[in-house]
Formats: structure tokens, sequence, C-alpha cells
């Protein structure tokens, strides 16, 4: 059974995040921005209900296939995760990698990086970024 309009309420703190993003781009390279907008600083916020919310999702699937087959078959779990996942991280790593290294250099625009190249897409690719940030 599906829960009517949950998945536009994650879409919509979805942006929320990318908006959040956007946001501080432009602050922090002296863009025109809207600092008195307060849904403009409400990322984190929007990360923590975003993931609540998958959270409740994940959990309320697995209490459902427990009812249906009386047992949770976790490789099959993980590997649709995996499969739905997987793709669009290194799709997004690979677009940041362009966007960062090839095209804000290209439009003039600096960035600080505290790691070189490799260890980088080491630590991304093995999905270790965050850990050893």
């Amino acid at each position: 059974m599906r829960i009517p309009n949950i998945t536009s309420i994650r879409f919509f703190f979805a942006l929320l995040v990318v908006v959040n993003h956007v946001h501080e781009f432009w602050s922090n390279r002296g863009f025109p921005n809207f600092n008195n907008w307060d849904f403009m600083s409400k990322g984190t916020e929007a990360v923590y209900a975003f993931f609540t919310l998958s959270g409740f999702l994940i959990i309320r699937k697995l209490y459902n296939e427990k009812l249906s087959t009386n047992k949770i078959d976790l490789k099959k779990f993980f590997l649709k995760r995996a499969f739905r996942i997987l793709p669009l991280y290194y799709l997004i790593l690979l677009i940041g990698l362009l966007y960062y290294r090839i095209v804000l250099p290209k439009l003039g625009f600096d960035f600080i990086s505290d790691y070189n190249l490799g260890e980088g897409l080491l630590l991304s690719l093995t999905l270790f970024a965050n850990v050893f940030a």
C-alpha cells in the first residue's frame, strides 16, 4: 500500500537541500543572493527530514515483507538498494568531478581542495569520502 504524497514531500526536502547548496555557492562567490529568505538556509533540516522519511519507508517495506512472507531477505533488499543508489551516486560523482575540476576553473572560479585528486577519487569510489573527511 502506497502512502499518498510521500514522494512529493521527499522531493520537496531534496529540493531544499539543492537550493541551500546553490545559495551557499552564490554567497561564496559574491553573486546576488537571498540571505533574508529563511527557506534558503534550511538544507540541514531538510536532510534530516528526508532521511527520517526514507528510514520510515525502508522499515515499513521490511515490516510488510515480514508480514507477508514471514521472513526478510536482506541480501535481496541490499542488492535492490545498491542497484538503485550506486548508479546515481557514481553519476553525481562524475558530474561533480567534471564541474569542479574542469568547468569552474574554465570560468575563472577557484575552489579550495584539502586533498589531492587521487585520494579524493579513491575515497569517493570506495564510499569512504565522508568517513575520512
